[in-house]
């Protein structure tokens, strides 16, 4: 999400890496986006290097019945920790109440939500990110960065238990 029109340092070698095969399309639009370059920009490189189009056609449309019922069954979870969610089942019920920093659209690309930017220095060791403002808790209380970094801690902190330490153990907070 950089401001200035220049490239971060670390796009052409991601290029390079989709280019020869070292990463797959769809973990380049991934980083590619969070490091700034926009979602058209990627799928037009992607699809150069592919040989594909920028984004799948639609399937066909056909006409649908009317009526009928849906049944739709579903383990009931106990959410009393996000921070400890062991399954895809109760992250969708956490995805019902919760706001996240960033979200992860259908096409693949980050995009802010409770950040308003994000940067990464030419190394990628260092981000930086800038809370959007105005964002109030559910109690009244204003969103601020000190929250977002009780977060992290939180999921860090072994003794938490957290089911993202895994994918997040490499972070580190100063």
């Amino acid at each position: 999400m950089r401001k200035d029109k220049s490239e971060h340092a670390f796009l052409p070698t991601l290029k390079s890496y989709l280019a020869d095969g070292k990463i797959h399309r769809r973990q380049f639009l991934r980083e590619a986006t969070l490091l700034g370059l926009s979602s058209a920009a990627a799928y037009a490189f992607a699809g150069k290097i592919s040989g594909g189009s920028l984004v799948d056609p639609a399937l066909a449309q056909t006409s649908m019945p009317k009526g009928g019922r849906v049944r739709v069954a579903n383990r009931v979870f106990d959410v009393k920790d996000p921070h400890v969610a062991v399954s895809t089942a109760a992250s969708n019920v956490y995805r019902q109440v919760l706001d996240f920093l960033a979200v992860t659209d259908w096409d693949n690309v980050t995009r802010p939500a409770l950040l308003e930017k994000w940067e990464a220095s030419p190394d990628l060791k260092t981000w930086t990110l800038s809370v959007r403002k105005n964002v109030k808790w559910h109690k009244g209380r204003d969103f601020t960065a000190d929250d977002v970094i009780w977060n992290f801690n939180r999921v860090l902190d072994p003794k938490t238990g957290s089911s993202m330490l895994g994918l997040m153990r490499s972070y580190m907070l100063t």
